[in-house]
């Protein structure tokens, strides 16, 4: 997710790259959540303004669920590596507003779904006040989920039917929208994105630390750690210029910033095999408004990028 709301310098930047993306309209306003990894080449997508979750066989679009009433938006997906479910977050965005003008949300919830019948089979509910945002695996199978609002990771282990708290930290916040994009790494390293304040974090053995990047980073949001010990993250650059696609190669604290391709809108990505795949919510002028306090219609088609990965970004 998502749109709401001096680094020391690396020795090391790699070079640039200039990647053509393929395009696909989505029947979506706001496309957010996305997930792959099913092995059926599937790509299911869900949108900010309802519950709804669809998939993509590459041909057509089906719908996996309308949605449910505790579930108002579809910020991240992920599949479930162990029985091919599907995983979400829903915080509640927009809310409505009652009689006296007040802006009323349901709680946060985090969802699994069979994607084979669009049957929900949980849905748990956050501490109050949380911003339920993205979502990963480790390899203990642990669900962890970001809290935008409240500063904190938060983790469900197998069997367990509510969320622990798993770390909180002022880094973690920052005003305005903190932690967003969340990745594991092959070595069991967490590291989150915190979207307003534009820091880019590592969490490993308790300690949060900030990572050193040679530019600022705008908004960083989704993200995936590739197997090469590289990290992906989408450069949202909520109110300016178009995002960015950036492979990150960390050592240390430091880390080398690869520009892979550039993309309007970006919310959020998953990957298939050597192929970025890429939320476009293709609606600035919305989001300017939004951000600014107006009301606006969003357009009612999003789209997906599929992106190319350079080979070195894919070693095994």
């Amino acid at each position: 997710m998502t749109y709401f709301f001096a680094p020391i310098v690396s020795s090391l930047i790699l070079l640039a790259s200039s990647v053509a993306a393929e395009t696909t309209p989505v029947p979506l306003p706001v496309a957010n959540g996305v997930a792959s990894g099913s092995g059926s080449g599937v790509i299911y997508i869900g949108g900010m303004t309802d519950g709804r979750v669809l998939a993509f066989d590459g041909d057509r679009f089906r719908v996996v669920t309308p949605g449910d009433d505790r579930v108002s938006s579809v910020a991240a997906l992920r599949v479930d590596p162990r029985d091919g479910t599907l995983w979400g977050t829903a915080p509640d965005v927009f809310g409505r507003h009652d009689p006296q003008g007040a802006v009323l949300r349901k709680p946060s919830v985090v969802f699994q779904i069979d994607p084979a019948t669009g049957r929900y089979l949980r849905i748990i509910e956050l501490p109050a006040g949380a911003f339920a945002n993205d979502l990963a695996f480790d390899a203990d199978h642990n669900l962890y989920v970001t809290d935008s609002l409240g500063g904190q990771v938060l983790r469900l282990s197998p069997g367990d039917r509510a969320f622990e708290r798993f770390v909180q930290h002022d880094l973690l916040g920052g005003g305005g929208l903190g932690a967003a994009g969340i990745a594991v790494a092959p070595d069991g390293s967490m590291y989150v994105g915190t979207y307003s304040a534009g820091r880019l974090l590592r969490i490993r053995g308790g300690h949060v630390e900030t990572l050193r990047t040679p530019r600022p980073l705008r908004n960083p949001d989704g993200m995936r750690a590739l197997p090469d010990g590289t990290l992906l993250v989408l450069e949202g650059n909520a109110t300016g210029e178009s995002g960015r696609l950036l492979r990150l190669k960390i050592d240390g604290l430091d880390a080398a910033v690869q520009e892979i391709a550039v993309v309007e809108m970006p919310l959020n990505l998953t990957l298939e095999e050597s192929t970025v795949v890429v939320t476009d919510a293709a609606a600035r002028p919305w989001l300017t408004a939004f951000l600014a306090g107006r009301t606006a219609q969003p357009p009612e088609v999003s789209r997906l990028r599929r992106i190319a990965l350079p080979l070195e970004g894919i070693m095994k």
